[in-house]
């Protein structure tokens, strides 16, 4: 499978790197390039993905997109912008992945999320002090409903994400992109 990577130096607001096409990213593809693309994270650096299990749905279904984190660095923060086509769907919940659930309920981090009209989703995830995100895994699930036939991409903003390390450092993001098809 083909996937897009594209690098953001959040620190100099530039945005760089290399698109090898477009595509939708199977779970199991997503791990495995993964490894392949960069077999360790570099210190200030993580990788977001998006997958979903199956890229298409018929209007009035729902699937679950993914996203998958990578870093070696322990995380405070997180704040994502993701776009999309909101003609063609829409995000009916965000919610924590698997990389939470050995966590008990103090060391859960706050998720808030907010979706407005124009296919603008705000997602900000911070842990508790003393309990950063580490490691790689299923950092968030996100809830999207086919609301009309076409073709959408689902895709972060690289100006819109930005990772902040415990220490206070701004982490460089290389992301995989997802995109969805909608029919009758």
């Amino acid at each position: 499978m083909q996937n897009s990577l594209r690098e953001n130096s959040a620190t100099n607001g530039i945005t760089s790197g290399t698109t090898s096409g477009t595509g939708v990213i199977a779970p199991s593809a997503v791990m495995t390039n993964a490894s392949s693309v960069s077999p360790s994270v570099a210190a200030n650096s993580a990788e977001l993905r998006l997958m979903s299990d199956q890229p298409r749905l018929r209007v009035g279904e729902r699937r679950r997109l993914m996203v998958w984190l990578r870093t070696d660095t322990p995380l405070s923060l997180m704040v994502a912008n993701l776009r999309f086509d909101p003609r063609i769907v829409a995000v009916r919940s965000v919610v924590t992945g698997d990389m939470f659930q050995t966590r008990n309920e103090a060391t859960m981090p706050a998720l808030s999320s907010l979706t407005d009209a124009s296919g603008l989703l705000l997602v900000s995830l911070a842990p508790p002090i003393g309990a950063p995100i580490g490691g790689a895994g299923v950092f968030l699930i996100v809830e999207v409903e086919g609301l009309a036939p076409g073709t959408t991409s689902i895709a972060f903003i690289p100006e819109g994400v930005h990772l902040m390390a415990a220490d206070g450092r701004t982490l460089r993001t290389a992301f995989a992109q997802s995109e969805m098809t909608v029919t009758q």
